[in-house]
């Protein structure tokens, strides 16, 4: 699902972080703020999104957001400094913060009451396992294919979910 996508993006760069230290020559400081600008605009932009689908469609909200996100993951993958790779994080986390949010507002607007709790609740165990796997993830993908190959894969992933959020919503 698209929660657990987002969710993993978040955390899986932390057992790269020192191969993007090393390409970069840059400290764990600086570093940091290709996992923190990620967070922090996911933070903030979260509640935007929400109160954004209620004045455009939600198809389209969770379109532009997920290639929005793709578009980051894209930047970062062809990052050719530190800078750019922050930018690209950002722009990747101000897509993946409408998927929470409109993940909620699609269980609320598409599925009968009956049925939200368990929605929701597969929604949260996405979101679990991303956190858990993350970083795991990273470091495999990370030893295998390099840092970059982390933000091949969650574009790939953002592209292929577009096609699913306009078919479910």
């Amino acid at each position: 699902s698209a929660v657990l996508v987002a969710i993993t993006a978040g955390d899986m760069v932390v057992a790269v972080l020192p191969l993007v230290a090393e390409e970069f020559g840059a400290s764990a400081a600086l570093v940091g703020w290709v996992l923190t600008g990620y967070l922090l605009i996911l933070s903030v932009g979260i509640p935007l999104y929400g109160r954004i689908s209620d004045f455009i469609s939600l198809p389209s909200v969770f379109s532009v957001a997920l290639l929005l996100f793709a578009a980051g993951s894209l930047v970062c993958a062809l990052a050719p400094s530190l800078s750019v790779l922050v930018l690209g994080r950002i722009v990747q986390g101000a897509g993946a913060a409408a998927i929470p949010a409109l993940s909620v507002v699609a269980v609320t607007r598409v599925m009968p009451p009956g049925e939200r709790g368990g929605a929701v609740g597969l929604m949260a165990s996405g979101g679990g396992v991303g956190i858990a796997a993350g970083p795991g993830l990273g470091g495999a993908v990370g030893q295998i294919w390099g840092w970059t190959g982390l933000f091949w894969i969650t574009m790939v992933l953002a592209v292929v979910l577009v096609p699913g959020v306009l078919y479910a919503l």
